[in-house]
C-alpha cells in the first residue's frame, strides 16, 4: 500500500484493503475490527485488520490510508486457539490469587467476536463458535478488568481527597466513574475495550432505567462545588469525614460521584456478573433514601466464588454472592421493597435461590451489625 494515497470512504473500502493485505501476506483469512465495525467510529477512526494464516507470526504493522491509520495484525490459527485456551482455563478466585489476565488476549478475542470476516470463513468460523461457548467467561474477565480499574482509581481518589489535592481527586473520581460505566456496559455484553465509547455503549445497551444522561452530566460536572449535584444521603462525604465536611472541594459533589460509582459496581457485581440482566436494577433517584442503605465508601469487586467489599486503606470483607445481592439492593429502599426486588430473582439465578424471607432478614441484620448497612 502506498502511504497517503488511498482514501477510505468506510467499511466497504476497508474490506477491499483487508483483501489486498491478505493476498500480499499470503493469509487465507482476514477480519476487520475496531470502533468503525462496532458502529462507534468517525472520519478519523483507525481500522484494525487481522490477517490469520498458518505461516504467520504474531506481529503488528501500521500504514496510512488517506487520513486514516490502518493497524495490521498478523497471527496464526494457533495464536487464536491459545488465547481461547487461556480464557477456558481462567479463574477468578475470591482470595485474589489469580494472575492478571493478558490484556492482549482480551483485545484479540473481543475484536474477533465483534469483527467482520472478510475472507477465510472456514478458518475463522470454528474459532468464533468456540468463543461463543466461552462468552460468559470472557464477559466476566472484561467486567473484572473494569471493576479492578475502578477500584484502583477509587483508592487513589480517597487518598488524594483526604490530602486536599482537589485537581487530582477530581481526575481520579471521573476515571472511577468511567470505569464503573464500562463495567456496567461489559456486563451487558458491550465488551469493546475503548474507554471513550462508554457513553455510546451505555446509550444502546444500558439496563432499563439506567440514567445515561446523568452519567454524562456527572462526568462533565465540577464536583468541587461549582455544580455539586445531589446531597450525600448519609451525610458523610466520600471518606466518612462528617456531614458536609469536605477536606477539599465539596463533600456533597464528590459524594454524588462516588455514590453513583458504588451503584454501578453493585449492579455489575451481582445481576450483571451472574448474567441474569439488570433491567430490574433500581437506579434510585436522588434524595429517596428511607430504609436500608449501603454505607458510603465500600466498593464491591466480583469473583467466581464471592463478592469482596473494599473500603480503601481500611477494610476488606468477603460476601457470598447472595449476601452481596442483598447488600446491593439496599439503596435506601425499605425492607419490603428490597424483598419484592429479590423475590423474582430467586428463580432466575441459582446462587439467589435461598433468599427467602427469613434468610434475607438475617442477612440485613448481620450487614447492619457489621457496619455495611444503615437502617433508617
Amino acid at each position: 500500500m502506498t502511504q497517503g494515497k488511498t482514501t477510505i470512504a468506510g467499511l466497504p473500502a476497508a474490506h477491499a484493503i483487508a483483501r489486498q493485505l491478505a493476498g500480499t501476506a499470503g493469509a487465507p483469512a482476514a477480519f476487520l475490527a475496531g470502533s468503525l465495525v462496532e458502529g462507534f467510529g468517525n472520519a478519523t477512526s483507525d481500522i484494525d485488520v487481522y490477517l490469520v494464516g498458518p505461516g504467520l507470526r504474531r506481529a503488528r504493522e501500521q500504514y496510512a490510508a488517506g487520513h486514516r491509520r490502518i493497524d495490521v495484525h498478523q497471527l496464526s490459527p494457533s495464536d487464536l486457539d491459545a488465547a481461547l485456551d487461556r480464557v477456558a482455563a481462567a479463574t477468578l478466585p475470591g482470595d485474589g490469587s489469580a494472575p492478571v489476565f493478558p490484556e492482549g488476549d482480551l483485545m484479540l478475542l473481543t475484536r474477533l467476536r465483534s469483527g467482520e470476516v472478510v475472507s477465510g470463513d472456514d478458518l475463522v468460523r470454528p474459532r468464533l463458535q468456540r468463543l461463543g461457548e466461552l462468552w460468559a467467561r470472557l464477559r466476566r474477565l472484561v467486567v473484572f478488568k473494569w471493576l479492578t480499574a475502578a477500584h484502583a482509581e477509587l483508592e487513589d481518589f480517597h487518598g488524594l481527597y483526604d490530602d486536599g489535592d482537589v485537581d487530582a481527586a477530581t481526575l481520579t473520581a471521573r476515571s472511577a466513574l468511567q470505569a464503573a460505566g464500562k463495567a456496567v456496559a461489559a456486563s451487558r455484553d458491550e465488551l469493546h475495550l475503548g474507554q471513550k465509547w462508554v457513553w455510546r455503549q451505555l446509550a444502546r445497551s444500558a439496563p432499563a432505567g439506567f440514567p445515561v444522561a446523568e452519567f454524562g452530566r456527572m462526568t462533565r460536572a465540577d464536583p468541587t462545588g461549582a455544580n455539586p449535584g445531589r446531597a450525600d444521603p448519609a451525610g458523610t462525604g466520600p471518606a466518612g469525614a462528617g456531614a458536609g465536611a469536605g477536606v477539599c472541594g465539596s463533600a456533597r459533589g464528590f459524594a454524588e460521584v462516588t455514590s453513583f460509582v458504588q451503584d454501578c459496581l453493585a449492579a455489575a457485581c451481582t445481576l450483571g456478573w451472574q448474567g441474569v440482566g439488570q433491567d430490574t436494577w433500581p437506579y434510585r433517584p436522588p434524595g429517596t433514601a428511607n430504609g436500608c442503605s449501603r454505607v458510603p465508601g465500600y466498593y464491591p469487586r466480583a469473583f467466581d466464588d464471592a463478592v469482596v467489599l473494599t473500603r480503601p486503606a481500611a477494610r476488606r470483607i468477603r460476601l457470598r454472592p447472595d449476601v452481596a445481592l442483598v447488600w446491593a439492593m439496599c439503596d435506601g429502599a425499605d425492607e419490603n421493597t428490597v424483598a419484592a426486588r429479590i423475590e423474582p430473582l430467586r428463580d432466575r439465578c441459582v446462587v439467589y435461590r435461598d433468599l427467602g424471607d427469613d434468610r434475607r432478614r438475617q442477612i440485613i441484620a448481620k450487614l447492619a451489625g457489621a457496619g455495611l448497612l444503615t437502617i433508617g
